[in-house]
């Protein structure tokens, strides 16, 4: 089966984009993506 069937639509600041953390994968949208399998479409504002 396909990983990356199902979306999640990340939206938010540059905060929510990992503005502030050391690592893209340190985002909150990366580490929920990584736990659920969901792929990440982020949509910023």
């Amino acid at each position: 089966p396909n990983p990356f069937r199902h979306r999640i639509a990340i939206f938010g600041s540059s905060f929510t984009h990992g503005t502030s953390t050391s690592r893209p994968g340190l985002t909150y949208p990366a580490q929920f993506c990584r736990m659920t399998g969901l792929q990440l479409l982020g949509l910023g504002c």
